[in-house]
């Protein structure tokens, strides 16, 4: 019976340390998660930013040279 209870202790010990090491690495990931998360946003921002220049500058571009055309003719 002393031999259960002299190896429950071994086994919490390694259990917390087990757990402690599982907390370590969770804290790694999430430190790595948020700055890929900070990451993507500034590339969502940069396509978000390219795609509406893309969409906005073709009528920009047309209507001014056809301003343009219309004062030189």
């Amino acid at each position: 019976m002393n031999d259960v209870y002299h190896e429950r202790p071994d086994w919490q010990k390694a259990l917390e340390h087990h757990e402690e090491l599982c907390d370590e690495r969770h804290k790694g990931i999430q430190n790595q998660f948020q700055s890929i998360d900070k990451r993507l946003d500034n590339i969502e921002k940069l396509l978000r930013f390219t795609i509406g220049a893309i969409i906005v500058m073709p009528p920009i571009l047309i209507v001014s040279l056809t301003l343009i055309l219309r004062v030189m003719l």
